[in-house]
């Protein structure tokens, strides 16, 4: 039961290091994309008024906020895919608790006693052991005969003459 208890600790701070890794590379994405869209417009702007250094210059860091971005998308991709990979261990990690924690309960007596004839089989209802509920008892007190003396009930039949 330890050992599955631990499993479940580690799946856990696994799955949260991979959301917080993930969260990292979206952030990294959005910055690398802001950075694409002012580099294209950079660029845009050196081409109409720039020398051809300059152009060239701007050409040479558009592509590598490009290449950034790239880089960061293939990241971010597989943070993704290590979220969803944590997010499963971590949900058979808590399956495994549950079923270690039901194999560590007694079992339960079946309702019936089976025994085996030349006929077959045959099943036998065991008796409840519970309490029996209020109602019954009371309802079994009524129907109970009333006991009484021979001297009673001498005197109860002779008041119904």
């Amino acid at each position: 039961m330890a050992d599955v208890n631990k499993a479940l600790k580690q799946a856990q701070a696994t799955y949260e290091q991979a959301q917080q890794s993930y969260e990292k590379f979206n952030q990294k994405y959005r910055e690398a994309k802001q950075a694409v869209l002012s580099a294209q417009s950079t660029f845009a702007g050196v081409q109409t008024i720039g020398d051809r250094m300059t152009i060239e210059t701007s050409s040479q860091l558009l592509k590598n906020v490009q290449n950034n971005l790239d880089r960061i998308s293939a990241n971010l991709l597989v943070a993704k895919e290590n979220v969803k990979a944590a997010r499963s261990n971590l949900e058979n990690a808590k399956k495994a608790v549950e079923l270690e924690e039901k194999n560590h309960q007694p079992l339960r007596s079946p309702i019936y006693t089976t025994i085996s004839t030349n006929y077959g089989e045959i099943k036998i209802t065991k008796k409840n052991k519970s309490k029996p509920s209020q109602q019954k008892v009371e309802k079994r007190q009524e129907d109970a005969p009333i006991k009484m003396t021979r001297a009673e009930y001498r005197q109860k039949l002779n008041e119904h003459k």
